[in-house]
């Protein structure tokens, strides 16, 4: 559903990917799949950042983060704190 997701986005339709986006991550809770579900967190995040919905993305980004650093993810963590990072500038 991410893929589809991603997909979406890239072609502009950025409600739709939103949605697939959100049930992506539904689906992986529901499974107890904690890396994707930081996966899906930063996909958000990035999104609501394109779509200038600041405060989601923030906390879209500190899910994956918080998930990301439990877990050991080095990139994730990365690419999460670039994410916060470029907010914060917007801000």
């Amino acid at each position: 559903m991410s893929n589809i997701g991603n997909v979406l986005k890239d072609r502009g339709r950025k409600k739709e990917a939103l949605e697939h986006y959100e049930q992506s991550l539904k689906i992986q809770e529901e499974m107890d799949d904690i890396y994707n579900v930081a996966v899906s967190n930063i996909q958000l995040g990035d999104l609501y950042a394109e779509t200038k919905d600041f405060n989601k993305a923030i906390l879209h980004y500190n899910k994956a983060l918080q998930i990301s650093e439990e877990l050991g993810l080095l990139e994730n963590m990365k690419i999460s704190y670039r994410g916060l990072s470029s907010l914060y500038e917007k801000m």
